[in-house]
């Protein structure tokens, strides 16, 4: 054991010196790299910005020769104006070449026949159309001026040597042109008033009278690709023509080719619509066609950078295995490009540092060799056949033989097989153990996810129940008002019908009962629709077809909302009978698509179609499995936000202004669709609309249309004497009932519970011939009491009124044996038929 300690201090002494030597050497070299490469990259960003220097100079260079083009034209303006100006005043003294002038049988004029002593002088032609006799003032001033440029043109061409022509024509159908030329070579023509560098000048497109240069052409007359410098000449305000110089791109070749030419980079000059006007070896002035900046660019960075050109102004971009400078001339509306290979970094640093350099690198390399050769006899080769017997013996294969390895490296491999050995029986062991606490696991995982699912179930089901409890609440309080209000209503409306008919003789205060019974009958349509959302109100259990219901709705709106309103109509259901009450079904229709007016105050259109529907238990209404029919209404209104949509079917909740809505109407219809079992489903979008959906269950019959006889509705005398009970706990309601019914001839005993009427029925049920009673009064309600009675005497008969009653209520009624149900408040001569029905006919 010693003795392997000791081999193992050799070793991590070994390896530490090793490790050591190592990272000193990569040190060094590291360094003298990171230096080398910081030095080379200095050297290229000094020389990228030396290069941007020379070509920022360059361009002022090209501007400023340029730029002495246009102050040339300036100048050769200013003295053709200033003639102008001269000859207004003091009439035009013509210079001696004008004696020399002729005019030809064709009816033109020049100055060809000039002797040859004069070429020297006289180093224009002046051409022009016409005859020079008999003309206008203005046309031998205009001949005056041409032939006063004459040795300012001469000035210009020395100065300027790389011009082609100079030139002026103008409205008086003049030309002249530096250098001379017989007219036959030249001569004015109509058509040098559609040359565009004519049309650039006229005062509409150049009211600045600025100088400019004309696009890219390709001369006519022989010169090849050039463009020309043009400045238009005016006699005080009134234009009179053009002077213009021509410059072929051979000129601007020149320029561009003595920038920088040991770099072998390529200059270009182009303009605002990438023609190209100059670039050595691409383009001059024998070509034919005018060729784009994409024809000078190399393909590399063609493809790198586009037709585009979209590389930033006065800087340097590397893409594309090029440097790329561009910039705009001043003095003209071109610009230029300098594109410049981009020679590798390793070249640069070998120009720089030499062959010295490169043989000190060379023995660094030779240095690093020798050493990793030294070492891989007594590290490399053992680490590696070590890391082989350890990973074969952590594989649990067969390790291989050590073979020739130094002698420290022995105890190693024997003291890593004694516990690799020891290791496997533990790993043994552990994988047993292993082995049931996954299984553990597994047993525990399964039953978080089985609890977490329940957990979200439980919370969702809670939401619902919350919902459901909300709404459910609502309706009782909604139903409880009702019923209160209804009982003051049937008082105020029984006794108003009462006064209507005492009051025949006295019209205005008949008019006043009967806008006291009208504002009745709306407070009572207000609780009516409380009952409905509450599942309490009054309920008939028909067969109805939802598309007469449909087609009703619309032919009603139709003729009274606004006309910008549309309406469009798709009913594909095959099924459409449903059993329910085609009041509430009709007003539901109606009131979904009043909203959906609301929504439109400017108009649009609202949208009505049906279908079938097979549902399965698993429905978002949780609606029983069946056929229902599906209506759906939508409009293009103004939509609803979320927040909305989940508050719209709550009592009195509404967006509209105070005054213009109760918000029972869609509380109705969704008390409506519960009733019926049905469901009622919205959804919306702000700014594009609403879509509301029903669902009633439908049944497979069809319906049969009577024609009722109809009646004068008139109340008969009686024949016989009939006594009617009348118990309800409002006493004021109870007497109304009274007068009511014993105006029509009927005798009438009033009490006011269930307990004294039970008393009286028993002592007088022979004389009683029908019971009204309401449903809820204290001590005992009125199902209780109608029950007892039925002990005393089977055969009883009864009507049940109450303002706040539910549908089970109502069934249950009606299985005991009473007649009728009627819903507070109701109309006394309602009542009056119904006895009439039930005792006299």
């Amino acid at each position: 054991m010693p003795d392997s300690n000791g081999k193992t201090m050799i070793l991590v002494h070994f390896r530490r010196q090793y490790l050591l030597f190592l990272l000193v050497v990569l040190a060094c070299m590291g360094a003298f790299i990171a230096l080398l490469l910081h030095q080379n990259r200095q050297y290229i960003d000094d020389d990228n910005k030396i290069l941007l220097r020379h070509f920022l100079e360059y361009k002022t260079i090209i501007d400023t020769r340029l730029g002495r083009i246009n102050d040339e034209m300036e100048e050769l303006r200013i003295t053709a104006e200033t003639d102008l100006f001269d000859s207004s005043h003091a009439g035009p003294a013509m210079p001696f070449a004008h004696t020399l002038m002729k005019d030809t049988a064709e009816g033109k004029f020049h100055l060809d026949d000039i002797d040859d002593s004069f070429k020297d002088y006289i180093t224009v032609n002046l051409t022009g159309t016409g005859t020079l006799k008999g003309r206008s003032p203005d046309f031998h001033r205009v001949l005056r001026m041409g032939l006063k440029l004459m040795g300012d043109f001469k000035g210009f061409g020395k100065g300027v040597p790389e011009l082609r022509f100079i030139y002026s024509y103008t409205r008086e159908k003049t030309y002249v042109q530096h250098p001379w030329e017989p007219s036959s070579s030249f001569s004015f023509n109509e058509g040098l008033y559609d040359y565009e560098i004519w049309k650039s000048s006229l005062p509409e497109n150049n009211p600045g009278r600025k100088v400019f240069w004309a696009k890219l052409y390709f001369d006519d007359g022989g010169q090849g690709l050039m463009t020309t410098c043009v400045v238009p000449v005016y006699d005080s305000d009134k234009f009179v023509g053009i002077i213009g110089a021509d410059i072929t791109v051979d000129f601007l070749n020149t320029i561009a080719e003595d920038f920088e030419p040991e770099r072998k980079g390529r200059m270009m000059i182009y303009d605002q619509e990438n023609n190209l006007l100059a670039c050595p070896g691409v383009i001059d002035s024998k070509g034919k066609s005018i060729k784009k900046i994409s024809d000078g660019l190399p393909p590399g960075l063609l493809k790198e950078i586009g037709s585009k050109l979209d590389i930033p102004s006065d800087s340097i971009t590397e893409t594309g295995g090029w440097k790329v400078m561009a910039s705009e001339l001043t003095s003209c509306p071109f610009k230029i490009l300098y594109a410049v290979p981009v020679r590798p970094s390793l070249m640069i640093l070998i120009d720089r540092l030499g062959y010295a350099a490169v043989g000190v690198i060379a023995c660094m390399f030779l240095i690093m060799l020798c050493t990793i050769a030294g070492t891989h006899r007594n590290f490399v080769l053992p680490s590696k056949s070590f890391l082989s017997y350890v990973l074969a013996r952590s594989a649990g294969a067969e390790p291989p033989s050590s073979g020739k390895v130094p002698g420290f490296w022995k105890p190693w491999f024997r003291t890593v097989g004694e516990m690799f050995d020891k290791n496997e029986k533990l790993n043994m062991e552990i994988k047993d153990r292993n082995s049931e606490l996954e299984k553990k696991n597994l047993e525990l995982s399964e039953h978080i996810r089985a609890r977490d699912m329940a957990e979200k179930e439980k919370l969702k089901l809670e939401e619902q129940l919350r919902q459901s409890e909300k709404m459910r609440a609502v309706g009782q309080l909604a139903g409880g008002i009702a019923h209160d209000f209804n009982n003051q209503l049937a008082i105020i409306i029984g006794y108003a019908e009462v006064l209507q008919m005492e009051l025949h003789g006295n019209p205005m205060l008949s008019k006043y009962v009967k806008n006291i019974y009208g504002a009745s009958r709306r407070s009572a349509d207000l609780t009516k629709q409380l009952l409905v959302f509450s599942h309490q109100g009054k309920y008939q259990s028909v067969p109805v077809n939802m598309h007469d219901i449909v087609c009703e709705v619309i032919t009603l709106l139709g003729r009274s909302i606004d006309k910008r309103i549309r309406f469009l109509q798709n009913l594909d259901a095959e099924l459409h009978i449903v059993i329910g009450d085609p009041s509430q079904l009709h007003n539901s229709i109606l009131n979904i698509a009043i909203n959906a007016r609301d929504a439109m105050p400017q108009g649009g259109r609202i949208s009505f179609e049906s279908r079938n529907k097979m549902l399965d238990g698993g429905n978002p209404s949780d609606l029983p499995a069946g056929n229902y029919i599906e209506i759906s209404i939508s409009d293009t209104g103004t939509g609803m936000d979320e927040e909305t949509q989940k508050r719209i079917f709550e009592p009195f909740f509404t967006t509209k202004k105070k005054g213009e809505g109760t918000g029972l109407g869609l509380a109705a219809v969704y008390g409506a669709m519960k009733n019926h079992g049905g469901a009622i489903e919205v959804s919306s979008e702000v700014g594009k609309g609403t879509v509301f959906r029903i669902f009633l269950p439908v049944v497979d019959i069809k319906l049969q249309h009577d024609d009722d006889g109809g009646g004068s509705g008139a109340i008969s005398p009686l024949l016989h004497k009939f006594r009617i009970l009348v118990i309800d706990d409002e006493d004021v309601f109870c007497q109304m009932l009274v007068d009511v019914i014993r105006s029509a001839g009927y005798e009438v005993a009033a009490l006011g519970n269930g307990l004294e009427a039970l008393e009286y029925y028993r002592e007088n049920w022979k004389d009683v011939d029908l019971v009204i009673l309401d449903m809820f009064m204290p001590e005992m309600n009125g199902h209780d009491t109608f029950m007892k009675m039925r002990d005393i005497n089977p055969e009883a008969r009864a009507i049940i009124m109450s303002g706040y009653i539910t549908d089970s209520d109502v069934r249950k009624m009606l299985d005991a044996g009473a007649l009728h149900v009627m819903q507070k408040p109701f109309d006394p001569l309602e009542l009056l038929q119904k006895l009439k029905d039930i005792l006299v006919n």
